[in-house]
């Protein structure tokens, strides 16, 4: 942790300095217990309070951390506003290189702390000094940091407060970005939410000195500081006074680095920090994404924007790269001027143009050798899909081995099919032997295919390793004269993923669209990769809670693979589950149910449910559950578990095991739904992932009141929301079971103000959640709830206009003879004769 006494840190927080000669803090919580961590030693005392270490150990359970507290007799209107911001804030920042929020509370004095992740490490200038880093070393580190602020800004969050004690690097080298506590939320549009006079003055960007609006370029410019100050020793200003600064600031002049410093780095380095520094945000680089991506190619070797893309510069990065290509070609004329290293350049290029047409004919030759093995033996017997792949990549390896250039794109489309199947493991095992080919023989366009198609295929899996990937694979793109269509695809869909779980929809809609047309300016671009880039576009419409617009291009999708015979494919089938399932989401349950059913049987009649297919199983499952079709359920459930086994894709499994509890719970098999829930258990780890947590969580709660202790269950429950933000937050994960269970729970034992207050929360965001559409099973179960609710609370006519709403959906959906919808009737009936 960092030395929080530090003079730049006291003047860095939204808190003046603590008055000399106060009692020693540390001695007034050492041995508290908050949130079940023991308070220790004082780390540090700032202008945002106190940081203490703390320690908690339950069973299995042992980690320190952190806490951030603020005293009492801080202006509490202030400061308690500013505490509850960064809550806000942190809950919404799960990044690898961002410290992570444990918990939050106040203690009994009424002081306001956060419990977070505990980083034993140096701050990062520290760091670099003590480690006598390299240049290259240090922007590896600068690049994460990078890339936790491009997330941060994705989720609407400018940090406003970057200088090196600000970010921590741990003992495996890895940094850290900390202290939100002045950080600010922004609107969608990206203009700011929040203002505040609170700064760090010697990493104040123009628009702070001077109380102007606050955006993302804020964050650029004190990260063009951070640069300078590790790369150089020192700020570019460290002797002048904050009254020249702000003089500077309102005369629109762009910082300068000194002299000594400018010597200190290449060119190149020296131009993207200067683009950070403008005196205008406009100017600066639009985004942390664009500035992340410069810092990445210039470690690669490749040109960076801020240089600008003469052809001059592109060949000197070309000769640099491809120095000893060059060197051979050039030896006869060393004597000439500078201009004839374009020749020789113009010379090495003709010969790529001669080697990549002998490359694309050996590759169409193994590919065309490929597929005619697969007809072949499609006639032999009876194979799976997977079984000719794997005939097909057993026969390409006997006829061209696996280590010539060309065999790393053979390779690479190989595993785009194991890809399409589900075949997560073949598909990395081959990826990862293109990638080998292509940095031997040089292959940039295949490696940054190869490398982000990783990033997408590891993004669950191992993030850290996809973020690399990414990042590297990217790069790579950026600096392509003219890349390959799978190059382009595979790199914007990454990207595009990227964006989408930072949840920045309106970058990942226009990163697509430009995927979309690079689709258009190709001669003959292949369907079924158009169909692909479409189904991300409805994904970022459907994330984004833009149904109607993801049904659309769903619709398109299919089109065009019926239009092109591939109606019967793999694919064909995950595009019309997605359909169904955005159909769901809308509320559309009769029209859902009827695509899966359809769905259902057509994977079943064309033997295609393979291992790939465990994702759509559960999700016909998960619906048919909903309906009180639990036998069907349960069948779809177990062929999904089958696949999700033989492919030892642990969160599906566990996904699957949650779906299994739904089964016994709706029979009121207590015991079997037990262990199910232990089952499915067994792969989540410190509330990771979040979406399978909160459904164990949710499950455990549902299982306490059912086997008689409902106070417990609605305790837990309790707890449960308070983590998730209810009542502030709208929609997340398990956010509307939880509610339900919590509603029911609450009026069991007869605290009926805090289960109307669910149930209302529960319908209210049901309705905002979907539009208001027939047959909506989601809607008639919430006001079902509540009427339940509502009738034990001896209200009457509220439960009477509950069921008014419920009983249509429900019928519509599932039928006069449904138990649910007989129940219901009674109940109408009971309280229209009141």
């Amino acid at each position: 942790m960092p030395d929080l006494t530090d003079d730049r840190l006291k003047t860095g927080g939204a808190f003046t300095a603590l008055p000399q000669g106060q009692p020693d803090f540390a001695d007034r919580l050492r041995g508290r217990v908050l949130s079940g961590y023991e308070v220790g030693d004082l780390l540090g005392a700032g202008g945002m309070g106190y940081v203490v270490r703390a320690h908690r150990a339950e069973g299995d359970f042992d980690r320190d951390a952190a806490i951030k507290v603020v005293e009492a007799s801080h202006p509490s209107s202030e400061f308690a506003q500013r505490f509850r911001q960064e809550v806000q804030i942190l809950a919404q920042l799960n990044h690898t290189n961002i410290a992570q929020l444990y918990d939050a509370g106040e203690t009994d004095a009424g002081w306001p702390y956060l419990v977070m992740e505990y980083i034993d490490g140096a701050p990062v200038d520290t760091y670099v000094a003590e480690q006598n880093l390299p240049t290259r070393a240090k922007l590896e580190l600068l690049i994460q940091v990078a890339d936790a602020l491009q997330f941060a800004h994705g989720q609407l969050v400018v940090h406003r407060d970057l200088k090196p004690s600000n970010v921590l690097v741990d003992g495996n080298g890895k940094p850290k970005l900390l202290d939100f506590g002045i950080a600010m939320l922004l609107r969608d549009s990206g203009e700011e939410l929040t203002r505040g006079n609170a700064m760090t003055p010697q990493y104040a960007s123009p628009e702070q000195l001077l109380g102007k609006p606050i955006s993302v370029a804020t964050d650029i410019y004190q990260f063009g500081l951070l640069i300078a100050d590790l790369l150089c020793g020192g700020l570019p200003w460290a002797n002048a006074s904050l009254t020249e600064a702000i003089q500077r600031a309102a005369e629109g002049r762009d910082l300068q680095l000194t002299a000594g410093q400018r010597a200190k780095l290449p060119r190149e380095l020296l131009l993207i920090i200067e683009q950070c520094l403008r005196a205008d945000p406009a100017d600066r680089y639009s985004n942390m994404g664009a500035l992340k991506n410069d810092l990445v190619a210039y470690l690669a070797g490749y040109p960076v924007s801020a240089a600008g893309q003469s052809r001059r510069y592109r060949v000197s990065k070309f000769v640099r790269r491809n120095w000893k290509t060059v060197a051979g070609a050039t030896v006869a004329v060393l004597g000439l001027v500078a201009a004839t290293i374009i020749t020789a350049w113009q010379m090495v290029e003709a010969n790529q143009q001669r080697d990549i047409a002998i490359y694309q004919q050996q590759r169409v030759q193994a590919s065309s050798e490929f597929y005619s093995l697969l007809l072949e033996v499609m006639g032999e017997d009876s194979f799976t899909s997977v079984d000719l792949l794997d005939r097909g990549r057993q026969l390409l390896r006997d006829q061209f081995g696996s280590g010539r250039p060309f065999m790393g794109a053979v390779l690479f489309d190989v595993s785009r099919r194991y890809a399409s199947l589900g075949e997560q493991d073949q598909e990395t095992e081959l990826l990862a032997e293109a990638e080998t080919i292509a940095r031997e023989h040089q292959d940039d366009d295949l490696l940054a295919a190869v490398l982000c198609s990783m990033a997408r295929s590891n993004q669950v899996r191992d993030r850290e390793l996809a973020t690399a990937q990414r990042l590297e694979g990217m790069a790579l793109f950026g600096g392509l004269d003219k890349p390959s269509l799978e190059a382009g695809m595979a790199c914007l869909r990454a990207q595009a993923d990227y964006e989408i779980k930072a949840g920045d929809y309106e970058t990942a809609l226009q990163t697509l669209l430009a995927a979309d047309g690079m689709l258009d300016a190709h001669p003959a671009p292949a369907n079924g990769t158009r169909a692909m880039i479409w189904n991300s576009i409805a994904s970022v419409y459907f994330y984004s809670r833009q149904t109607q617009q993801a049904i659309e291009y769903l619709d398109r999708v299919l089109s065009l693979l019926e239009a092109s015979g591939r109606a019967g494919t793999l694919r064909y089938q995950q595009i019309a589950a997605n359909r169904a399932v955005t159909l769901q989401t809308r509320g559309q349950t009769r029209q859902a149910l009827a695509a899966f059913d359809t769905l259902g049987q057509n994977v079943h009649s064309s033997g295609m449910s393979q291992r790939g297919q465990a994702v759509f199983h559960t999700q016909y499952a998960d619906l048919l559950v909903r309906v009180g079709r639990t036998d069907e359920a349960e069948a779809a459930y177990r062929r999904g578990l089958s696949m999700a086994q033989a492919g030892g894709n642990g969160r599906i499994m566990s996904a699957i095991r949650i779906g299994l509890v739904k089964v016994h719970v709706a029979r009121r098999e207590l015991v079997q739904a037990q262990e199910e829930l232990a089952n499915a258990r067994a792969f989540v780890t410190q509330g990771e992932p979040r979406p399978l947590a909160i459904s164990t969580r949710h499950f455990a709660a549902t299982l306490e009141r059912l086997n008689g202790d409902p106070q417990a269950a609605a305790q837990a429950i309790d707890v449960l929301l308070d983590e998730l933000g209810y009542p502030e937050i709208q929609r997340g994960p398990g956010l509307l079971a939880t509610l339900t269970e919590g509603a029911t729970a609450h009026s069991v034992v007869g605290n009926h103000p805090r289960a109307l207050a669910l149930a209302d929360g529960l319908v209210e965001r049901v309705a905002v959640s979907m539009p208001s559409l027939e047959g909506n099973i989601d809607l008639g179960l919430a006001q079902w709830a509540r009427a339940q609710v509502y009738d034990a609370a001896g209200d009457a006519e509220t439960a009477r206009a509950a069921l008014g709403v419920a009983l249509p959906q429900l019928l519509d959906v599932l039928g006069a003879a449904h138990p649910t919808v007989q129940d219901a009737q009674l109940l109408n009936k009971r309280l229209s004769a009141i």
